[in-house]
């Protein structure tokens, strides 16, 4: 698994794993509430919460015995959970080399157990940790950490959850509404950090004809089946999602326009690949696509789409089946009149 810290490449693609989950600064919610709760009651500590790590703070987004929702990074005893991507358990923080001088264990906050399990997903990305402090020292047991992670699980399952909610049911990626909320805070993300995105359209050529040939179960499929392709094609922090009948998008946070195109051509070849069996027919089908990179005119996501979009479009101009790069024709079109 990716064992995570800031300033590394792994660092961008956690972050923008995190963003994927929309969880930063929202309001509580009860199921975390809960979990927090029952870490207080069942070892009897006084401080329980579930942080977010983000790129220079924690967030915590249920806590029960620390005033404030938001702490430096650097000071945070998680940072050590980030950094392994284990749990950590420390009897007595007083005696630990790494954080005998941190202000919460030398100043009022008198802080001495600490426990802390990753919330991972399931690519090996750390989001944030699950912890039990006391203000005393004392000994953890196998049993205790089994049950600390137990809980965790629970954690990561209701993030899941909420992402489910999120996911078109057939072709199981983000909805519009989905991928465009998680996009524009994994654009925003990229562009603090000064560092490139590209978008990638596709729309299955001809859908309207499978349709109408072999019926909608039949073109389900073909929709569940260019999906999938997609989704095996891109890396598990890169979003997808269906904008809408045989249209799809997809971000690739960090890529230029060479990777997207890269990507959007194996993709392409992919699809056209790819048989249906439908009765005694072996269903084929493909797809145009229209690719734009974020730059000074285009940097918010509409702009991204728009851009794209109108790839897409000359794309089924020029015959279908073929990924077009409208930014990257006009500078070529700029540099031969110049």
């Amino acid at each position: 698994m990716p064992r995570l810290d800031g300033g590394t490449v792994d660092e961008h693609l956690r972050l923008a794993a995190l963003q994927s989950y929309d969880i930063l600064d929202t309001p509580r919610e009860e199921a975390f509430d809960r979990v927090v709760r029952l870490v207080r009651n069942i070892f009897d500590v006084p401080i329980a919460f579930i942080s977010m790590i983000a790129a220079d703070r924690q967030w915590t987004k249920a806590c029960i015995g620390l005033p404030d929702n938001n702490l430096d990074r650097k000071v945070t005893f998680c940072r050590l959970v980030l950094q392994s991507g284990e749990p950590v358990v420390i009897p007595d923080l007083s005696e630990d080399d790494r954080l005998k001088d941190n202000p919460f264990v030398t100043g009022p906050a008198h802080m001495r157990f600490y426990a802390g399990i990753p919330l991972r997903t399931l690519e090996g990305f750390t989001l944030g940790t699950l912890c039990a402090i006391d203000n005393k020292p004392r000994s953890f047991t196998p049993t205790n950490l089994e049950v600390l992670t137990d809980l965790a699980a629970i954690v990561m399952h209701e993030l899941e959850l909420r992402r489910t909610a999120e996911v078109d049911v057939l072709t199981k990626v983000l909805t519009r509404r989905a991928f465009n909320g998680q996009a524009k805070q994994v654009l925003a993300l990229m562009d603090r950090q000064e560092r490139p995105s590209s978008i990638i359209m596709l729309d299955i050529d001809r859908f309207k004809s499978i349709n109408d040939t072999y019926g909608h179960a039949t073109g389900d499929r073909v929709l569940s089946e260019v999906a999938g392709i997609c989704q095996a094609q891109i890396r598990s922090t890169d979003l997808i999602g269906r904008l809408g009948g045989e249209e799809f998008a997809i971000l690739l946070p960090g890529s230029e326009g060479k990777d997207a195109l890269r990507i959007a051509e194996k993709i392409r070849k992919a699809i056209a690949a790819a048989r249906i069996d439908v009765g005694n027919v072996a269903l084929s089908a493909t797809s145009s696509f229209g690719i734009a990179t974020v730059e000074t005119e285009a940097k918010d996501l509409n702009a991204l789409l728009g851009l794209a979009d109108a790839g897409l479009y000359m794309a089924k101009s020029r015959g279908r089946n073929c990924v077009v790069n409208l930014q990257a024709e006009m500078k070529m079109d700029q540099q031969k009149q110049a």
